[in-house]
């Protein structure tokens, strides 16, 4: 029996053909979203950084100026005002620190990207 070119095609090496195709348009798909995800986590940080940058300095100015006018207000009792101001700042900076990690318990990095490898890899074992 003797195999043509045309049943030759639609067979095994078109079939392989196929399996290729699919194979990297799946890997396309993957790495676009990958890249998707990477660009959104780097915006994300940016943003995080000048806005966390703007909050310290704006603080660290309010927290300068209110010292200074207490302290000249209350010139008489300036250990008592430091020893207070000392004390807010330190309970303000522990509240920031907590609600700063807080905020950065986000979900994991590419966790959709990992999804669909993962899904990929248990499509492939059947």
């Amino acid at each position: 029996m003797i195999m043509d070119s045309q049943s030759c095609n639609g067979g095994l090496i078109g079939s392989l053909n196929r399996v290729s195709e699919s194979m990297k348009s799946a890997l396309k798909n993957r790495a676009e979203l990958a890249t998707l995800e990477l660009k959104e986590e780097k915006s994300r940080l940016i943003s995080a950084a000048v806005w966390g940058g703007i909050f310290i300095f704006a603080a660290l100015m309010a927290l300068v100026s209110i010292t200074f006018t207490l302290l000249f207000y209350f010139w008489n009792q300036k250990l008592y005002v430091a020893i207070g101001l000392s004390a807010f700042c330190l309970i303000g900076a522990l509240v920031a620190f907590i609600l700063v990690k807080r905020r950065l318990k986000t979900p994991m990095p590419f966790a959709e990207t990992i999804a669909q490898f993962k899904k990929d890899r248990a499509w492939l074992r059947g």
